[in-house]
């Protein structure tokens, strides 16, 4: 789950070639969980501890500081499992592009 949320934010940092990692660890994601579906009511927290270990990867990975990341999970748990969702949609390099209109 971090992986796949690292990934969205790189690819809204304009890293182009992640859109297909997100696709990948989606669907390992939705297959384990197909595999295991007692793991779909801990879901939200998984997206909690997941976000956390997502922007200490994006802190690493790239010039950006804790500050400029959002301090919770900007995405839903559909959101980061469907891939098709708007996530794709919104435009990419907008200057808070992390933050999802309704």
């Amino acid at each position: 789950m971090a992986c796949a949320t690292a990934s969205y934010l790189r690819y809204f940092l304009r890293y182009e070639s992640w859109r297909s990692t997100i696709i990948e660890q989606c669907d390992r994601i939705t297959l384990h969980l197909a595999d295991n579906p007692t793991l779909k009511s801990y879901l939200d927290q998984a997206v909690i501890d997941a976000y956390k270990l997502a922007q200490s990867l994006i802190v690493r990975e790239t010039p950006l500081d804790y500050p400029d990341l959002p301090s919770d999970c900007p995405y839903t748990v559909s959101q980061i499992l469907d891939p098709t969702d708007r996530i794709f949609k919104q435009k990419r390099g907008a200057s808070r592009p992390f933050l999802l209109s309704s």
